[in-house]
């Protein structure tokens, strides 16, 4: 038994000194890690690169000899009979939970390094303590069989990239630019029963904002920000979208249908919780839009979360149109989400002060079904009424994820225009079908 005690304590020693040797590995991987991204920046040729990687190998040899020693000293006290062990053997298991602790946390920076040293893509930031780099890229091909003919094109050739800083604690930002190369309506550049399609290149400022937080409760936002209002607006990257073209009431892209995509101004958002469960957020907004850039628009969202599956929004606004007729906006939205059913609906109705057109309305239902995390597939009832003439599409598609970051998709739609009178001019009812195959590819 004393042969047994005393075995106990010079392992009990050993342990100190594996705790000692941690602590100081510890400090010496920082500086380690420190030191790799420090000269990673400015070296210039693949020897010193190597040179560095044959430090970072002797430091995981390094953690692996401590990290068997550590789990040697565990096992012996495992199996140690309790009565055998000395007075203090709790304070031992705990500083071997501690080492082993510690160990992980030094090998998950070690990997992080490893990773960011073999990829030899390291971005650092000037100023801000967190920077992240993005984008995607997005295509598309149509097909529309019109009444009296068809038209095809790759209408879509689009990349966006997306740059998001932490400045500090409280201050953030938020980048999009595009090299968009893709054609209008084809019912707007040819006619209802003879759909055509045209070409444009642009390379705008999509997004650009920073961003103030006091709280969860008051953030500031100031710049070009997604005009705050319904489901699909605020998803808005096609990389999230079942269906990139979005419904009727966003249309035309970075229009102002029923209310702008994009707004230029300042916003006051901000969330808090109720009982742990219900969630409220909010969103105000004081703007101007690109295609009247003198008249401010105002606009507010309420949302309410009242279970995890079940979120209503309202939506007000008001403003003056490009046309230079002024309206105002009421709306709601409801999303529901059980299990693989994810069902959005939102519907909006304006009031317009304009003796040729007549008052908007619309909105759309969208059912979809996750199959499993690969595939799912949705059907979308849409709408527009829009003070000229009435819209309807039944739009069915599958989309296909092989990696999270691939989204491909195939979307069939049939759209009704229906009859109505133009000045004198009755136009009559027509129909018309689009196919669309299109991919989104993300990094």
């Amino acid at each position: 038994m004393k042969h047994q005690y005393l075995n106990v304590l010079s392992k009990h020693r050993e342990n100190k000194l594996a705790k000692g040797l941690a602590i100081k590995s510890r400090s010496f991987l920082v500086v380690l890690c420190l030191s790799l991204f420090s000269q990673i920046t400015d070296a210039a040729d693949a020897d010193r690169l190597k040179v560095l990687e044959a430090e970072l190998a002797e430091s995981r040899l390094l953690l692996k000899a401590l990290a068997d020693k550590v789990n040697n000293l565990q096992l012996i006290v495992e199996n140690t009979k309790p009565q055998s062990l000395p007075k203090d053997s709790k304070t031992i298991s705990s500083n071997l939970e501690e080492n082993s602790e510690r160990l992980e946390i030094l090998e998950d920076t070690m990997l992080d390094v490893e990773e960011k040293i073999g990829s030899r893509a390291v971005v650092n930031a000037f100023d801000s303590l967190k920077l992240d780099i993005g984008g995607f890229f997005h295509s598309a091909f149509t097909y529309v069989n019109g009444e009296d003919s068809n038209a095809s094109s790759f209408n879509r050739q689009n990349f966006e990239l997306l740059i998001s800083a932490e400045l500090n604690k409280q201050w953030s930002g938020f980048f999009a630019g595009g090299f968009l190369r893709e054609a209008d309506d084809p019912f707007s550049v040819g006619n209802i029963e003879n759909p055509a399609f045209n070409s444009k290149n642009k390379n705008p400022l999509i997004i650009g904002w920073v961003n103030f937080s006091q709280s969860d409760e008051i953030n500031v936002r100031i710049g070009r920000f997604i005009t705050p209002h319904g489901i699909i607006n605020i998803e808005h990257f096609p990389a999230t979208l079942l269906d990139p073209e979005q419904p009727q009431i966003l249309r035309p892209f970075s229009g102002d249908t029923i209310f702008p995509n994009f707004s230029t101004g300042v916003q006051l958002h901000g969330s808090t919780y109720f009982n742990n469960d219900h969630k409220l957020q909010y969103y105000v907004y004081v703007s101007n839009f690109a295609g009247n850039p003198e008249e401010n628009r105002t606009g507010a969202m309420l949302e309410y979360e009242f279970t995890e599956n079940l979120t209503f929004g309202v939506n007000l606004g008001q403003g003056e149109r490009a046309s230079g007729n002024d309206y105002s906006m009421i709306g709601a939205h409801l999303l529901f989400e059980q299990g693989k059913l994810v069902w959005k609906t939102e519907y909006y109705s304006t009031d317009e002060d304009d003796l040729v057109s007549q008052d908007r309305s619309g909105g759309y239902t969208q059912p979809s079904w996750n199959i499993n995390p690969e595939w799912s597939v949705f059907y979308r009832y849409d709408m527009l009424d829009s003070g000229i003439r009435d819209t309807r599409e039944n739009a069915f598609g599958v989309n296909y994820l092989p990696y999270p970051n691939i989204r491909l998709r195939a979307i069939y739609t049939q759209k009704t225009f229906k009859s109505y009178l133009s000045g004198n001019t009755l136009l009559p009812k027509a129909d018309a079908d689009t196919f669309q195959l299109s991919g989104t590819f993300s990094f």
